[in-house]
Order: C-alpha cells, then structure tokens, then sequence
C-alpha cells in the first residue's frame, strides 16, 4: 500500500513542487516501477529500524502488555 500512496504523492506533489517539473516530465524522467521500488524498499527499511526499536531495546517489556 505504501509504494502506490508514496509513488502518487511523489509524483502529484513531491516532485511539482520541490523540483518545478510536470507530474508527465517526472513519470518520463523516473518511471513509475523505480519509483514504487524506491519506496517500497524505504518501507521494508522503515519497517526493519521500528522492529529493531522495540524488539532490540527491549522496549516492549516495558510498555507492553
């Protein structure tokens, strides 16, 4: 679910307005599967970091149930 909101995002809004291209130069210049690729692995990355957090610091013993 990330990769298509994150790749919408990017390309509707992240991309418009932080680097002035049209939504069609940007799906010319990074095409639509590098850009769902780029954030789907940023979401695994995301995802290992949180579970590293609270598995690894034992953060769960102490505000889990």
């Amino acid at each position: 679910m990330r990769g298509v909101t994150a790749s919408i995002a990017n390309y509707y809004f992240a991309i418009p307005v932080f680097f002035g291209m049209s939504t069609q130069q940007a799906l010319a210049f990074i095409p639509w599967p590098v850009m769902f690729g780029m954030n789907a692995i940023q979401g695994i990355i995301e995802y290992a970091i949180a579970w590293m957090l609270v598995f690894k610091t034992h953060i769960r013993e102490r505000y889990g149930r």
